[in-house]
């Protein structure tokens, strides 16, 4: 619970526009939801809307966010 990855997790993914939910730190429904909703909104063919947050979805993510 309340775990920084996560959190930065979620800020991302409202700035994807997919999370309509609190910054909590945790991986529930609505994270993981938001999560597929960004691998399809990203047209991920190898992970297609798992929800799960593995190397390429970081790599993904990282691509975006991390400057």
């Amino acid at each position: 619970t309340n775990n920084k990855d996560v959190q930065a997790l979620q800020n991302a993914l409202i700035l994807e526009g997919v999370y309509k939910g609190p910054v909590t730190g945790n991986f529930f429904r609505l994270t993981r939801q938001a999560v597929i909703d960004f691998q399809k909104k990203h047209n991920f063919t190898n992970v297609p809307g798992t929800g799960y947050v593995g190397a390429y979805t970081r790599k993904v993510l990282n691509d975006l966010y991390s400057k």
